[in-house]
């Protein structure tokens, strides 16, 4: 089991206030898919290095089920 720090303000974030007005999501289901995605990354890509991850990979990392491509484009 990995392990990732949480900071108790990102529900307040403005990139993650962004990503959820961007996707058209409220803020809990924003974070949920970033907190899906950061899990992935602590356990797949530990330093964080996502170049060998195809859009559909992050997206599927993220449990990101609408619009193909979406998510990816909303985080870059």
């Amino acid at each position: 089991m990995d392990w990732f720090r949480v900071d108790s303000d990102m529900v307040r974030h403005p990139r993650l206030v962004k990503l959820a007005h961007k996707l058209h999501i409220g803020l809990p289901a924003a974070l949920g898919h970033v907190i899906a995605l950061f899990g992935c990354v602590a356990e797949h890509a530990e330093d964080g290095d996502l170049s060998d991850i195809d859009d559909d990979g992050i997206e599927e990392w993220a449990l990101w089920r609408d619009g193909h491509g979406q998510f990816v484009r909303a985080i870059a």
